[in-house]
Order: C-alpha cells, then structure tokens, then sequence
C-alpha cells in the first residue's frame, strides 16, 4: 500500500471513530454504544450484552440521582428563602428600633437645649437693667437667633441620620434581595 492510500484508511478510521464517538455521546442509545465498541474495539456485542444492561441500570441510577438532587436543591432554595424572610423581617425591626431610638434622643438633645438657652436667656435679663438690660437684650437676641439657627442645624442633622439610616435599610433590603435572586 502507498503512504498516501495508508493515510486515507487512518484518517477515514479516525472520522468514524469520532463519529461513533459522538453518536454516543449524543444519544447515548444502545445502537451507538454497539457501534462504538465494533469501531473501536472489533468487538460484536449483542441487544443482550450484560454491558448493556449494566448501561442501561446506570442511566436509571443517574437518573434517579439527579431527580432526588434537584428535589434536595428544591427544598434548600426554598430553606433559604424562608430563612432570608426571616432576616429581612428581623432587620426591618432592628432598623426601626435604631430609627426610633435615634429621632427620640435627638428630641431629648433639642429640648435640653431650649431649656439650658431659655435659662440663661431669663437670668441675664433678670441681673441687668437699663442700658446693661439693653446690651443684654440685644446679646439675648443674638443667642436666641444663633440658638434658632442650632436648632434648624440639629433639625437638619437630624434629617440626615434619618435619611442615611434609611438609605442603610434599603441597601441591606437590596444586598439581601440581589444575594437571593
């Protein structure tokens, strides 16, 4: 035989080994199995080879196996879930309590003082009189419009805290909510 006639014989055994190859892989039918191992191996098997019985209980087993996965995947996916609810109900709550505890000190800080400036405000005009109760007055005015703008400044913080702790929640809410999906 010539090389060139030798090398069409090993290339033309090659491509129908690769297509038996792939036949089996695709279909992974009894047919493509006998013809696989008759390329490959020039052995004959027959419809009722014990080899393809053992074939034939694996894809049982496997098939079996993947069903009874997919159900345990099931069950896990729905395990979480329920238990991200959970959380997310949880942090809800502890969101609030934070919020909650947050506005009612800021109130408690604010009041405080009001009072404290209200009482300075009252002593000092209380211990000056005419031109002092005067100056006085004018300072009292001046505090009063610096304690004013404290207070929308404290208002504004306050709204702030108020807005990050909400921003916080929501990206928590969405960080749990993208970790689910």
């Amino acid at each position: 035989m010539s090389d060139e006639s030798q090398d069409q014989v090993t290339n033309s055994g090659l491509d129908n080994q690769a297509t038996e190859a792939k036949a089996y892989q695709s279909g992974n039918s009894a047919e493509a199995i006998i013809r696989a191992v008759a390329v490959k191996h020039g052995i004959a098997l027959g419809r009722n080879d014990p080899i393809l019985v053992l074939h034939t209980i694996n894809g049982l087993l496997m098939d079996e196996f993947a069903s009874k996965q997919e159900a345990l995947i099931n069950q896990f996916k729905v395990n979480l879930e329920e238990t991200a609810d959970v959380w997310s109900k949880n942090m809800e709550i502890k969101a609030n309590e934070i919020l909650r505890g947050l506005e009612n000190s800021h109130r408690h800080l604010i009041s405080e003082l009001i009072e404290k400036h209200i009482d300075n405000i009252a002593l000092a005009i209380a211990d000056k009189s005419g031109d002092i109760a005067m100056a006085q007055q004018k300072r009292s005015l001046s505090n009063i419009k610096s304690l004013n703008s404290l207070l929308k400044t404290m208002r504004l913080m306050l709204y702030v805290n108020f807005s990050a702790s909400i921003m916080a929640l929501v990206s928590a809410i969405l960080i749990l909510w993208l970790f689910i999906k």
